[in-house]
């Protein structure tokens, strides 16, 4: 999920950010994650990274209520729904499929930034962007939870899943009966 890309933008955000701190939870361990600590240590900024160990799903809110920015710098991960309901801004690459972006969705209450992915500079801004301004950091957060009440809700997502299943079967003279 492009972790390379995330450290070389910290490294980046860190040299005008010196007391920021980049916690890194990712899921898994072994020879994956000891190459991303020597690459870190060979980019000079070890010291500002902590490293995790594996997180389960339960333990994840925890994690997204103490920080201030959640960036996913490549796919889509199952839990950044969860980031978004946790009122954590979100860094997220604009990646296109068929003409619009993957992640418009999940920035589209103005909780977060979409980058070009694969594009150091662009995730660094971003990064520096959120870092430098606390105020437009908790205004992502305030439309996170809204957006998350408003389109990721399972009473909302069930609706609409009711509403598009009796569209197909109005279409074929059937018809929902309410319980």
């Amino acid at each position: 999920k492009d972790p390379e890309v995330l450290l070389a933008a910290w490294e980046k955000a860190v040299a005008d950010h010196v007391d920021a701190r980049l916690l890194m939870v990712t899921g898994t361990e072994g020879a994956f994650i000891e190459r991303l600590k020597k690459s870190a240590t060979a980019r000079g900024i070890a010291h500002s990274i902590i490293w995790s160990p594996i997180v389960t799903n339960q333990e994840l809110p925890t994690y997204f209520s103490a920080a201030d920015i959640g960036v996913w710098p490549g796919d889509e991960s199952a839990v950044l729904r969860e980031a978004v309901a946790c009122g954590l801004p979100v860094i997220l690459p604009n990646e296109r499929s068929g003409g619009h972006s993957i992640n418009h969705q999940n920035v589209s209450g103005g909780n977060g930034i979409l980058f070009d992915r694969g594009d150091v500079n662009s995730l660094a801004t971003s990064i520096c962007d959120l870092i430098e301004d606390p105020e437009l950091r908790n205004r992502m957060s305030a439309r996170a939870r809204v957006l998350a009440e408003e389109q990721f809700d399972w009473r909302v997502i069930s609706d609409r899943f009711v509403e598009l299943y009796g569209g197909v079967c109005a279409k074929n003279g059937q018809q929902i009966v309410d319980l």
